[in-house]
């Protein structure tokens, strides 16, 4: 069955069953679907279909923050219902271990040095994650390995100044020598000339 055969008949049976939230979601969902469709004379297949579920889970999702700063207990609970319901249509969400795995695998897939790769980098993660991971916590774990690169790059351009500065010492140190030894030199021919 694909996913838009599943949504018609959950449309049927949110309605039979007074399932308020479930019947508004799926009609929103149905409807975006349409519009697409209508507007680009096409036949979305199921891969389509999850990003415009994504779209609209990603919306609630940005409504329930808002609506959370503003204490509305009552959108609150409703947001989180459609959430769930959205969350139903969407494949099974990677855990933050296997992104993260995916968000390494792609930096060295795509020899990313810096934060100047980050298109590239998203846009090789996104087929890879389709509707299986919110867009803005790749986002996040493509910046923190980002920064963990740029951590370990300035910790070896420190590492690097730290030898250079030691070797700078064993210099300045031979010098040294080599002016003490000078000294005992002036010093024993300045006694010599003395004694005479």
């Amino acid at each position: 069955m694909s996913l838009k055969e599943k949504l018609q008949e959950d449309l049927k049976s949110s309605m039979k069953n007074k399932d308020t939230i479930r019947k508004s979601v799926v009609t929103l969902i149905r409807a975006a679907i349409k519009q697409y469709e209508v507007d680009n004379r096409v036949e979305l297949a199921d891969d389509a279909i999850i990003d415009i579920i994504s779209k609209q889970l990603k919306q609630r999702k940005d409504s329930l923050a808002e609506f959370e700063k503003a204490n509305r207990d009552d959108l609150i609970e409703e947001t989180k219902s459609e959430i769930q319901v959205l969350e139903g249509y969407l494949p099974q969400q990677l855990s933050e271990e296997e992104l993260e795995k995916i968000v390494i695998e792609t930096i060295a897939e795509v020899g990313a040095t810096s934060m100047k790769d980050m298109g590239k980098i998203m846009a090789t993660i996104k087929p890879k994650t389709a509707g299986r991971a919110d867009g803005r916590k790749i986002n996040e774990l493509v910046k923190k390995k980002e920064d963990l690169e740029k951590d370990f790059e300035d910790y070896s351009n420190k590492r690097d100044s730290n030898v250079k500065l030691g070797e700078q010492l064993e210099v300045e140190k031979k010098e040294i020598e080599v002016i003490k030894n000078k000294l005992a030199e002036v010093k024993y021919f300045y006694d010599n000339i003395s004694a005479f």
